[in-house]
């Protein structure tokens, strides 16, 4: 970012994104709205509690509670995350912050692959405006190169 606002709103997109990977704190039931535009973008209505997220059921060994954390995040966690990062790229001018290709955009995307092989999805489903991010990304002279020589892989 240009400044330290900019660099705010690129944070809390890339904290939103491992929010999505890793699990959160977050608090629900607020009886106030903060001021900050992207809090209020991201206001739900209930409790405090424990996000559980993709890699937490990627993880688990137990087979019969991996499969009921896995129904869980898909069913609630994933699309509530996708749906507010969809969001969020439509009135930022196709990114994450700031109307700008950012680190964070370059972030979301080179991980993106991996949380679709982890969910066993494709994240970008339903989700055109991320779409559109992948595809300005990857469509970057130097990326779009690298994708084409690095070595393949299964993720």
């Amino acid at each position: 970012g240009k400044d330290n606002w900019e660099a705010l709103q690129i944070d809390i997109a890339v904290d939103t994104i491992h929010d999505l990977r890793q699990g959160s704190s977050i608090y629900k039931d607020f009886s106030f709205i903060l001021s900050f535009d992207f809090f209020q973008f991201f206001y739900v209505k209930m409790y405090y509690y424990y996000v559980i997220a993709i890699s937490s059921f990627w993880y688990e060994t137990d087979e019969n509670v991996k499969e009921k954390k896995r129904n869980e995040v898909l069913k609630d966690v994933v699309p509530f995350y996708l749906n507010k990062l969809d969001e969020l790229v439509k009135t930022n001018g196709g990114y994450l912050a700031n109307s700008a290709l950012s680190w964070g955009d370059l972030y979301f995307i080179a991980i993106s692959d991996y949380l679709s092989h982890m969910a066993g999805i494709d994240i970008f489903e339903n989700h055109p405006n991320l779409q559109s991010l992948k595809d300005t990304v990857l469509a970057l002279p130097k990326i779009k190169a690298w994708i084409e020589k690095r070595p393949k892989s299964d993720l």
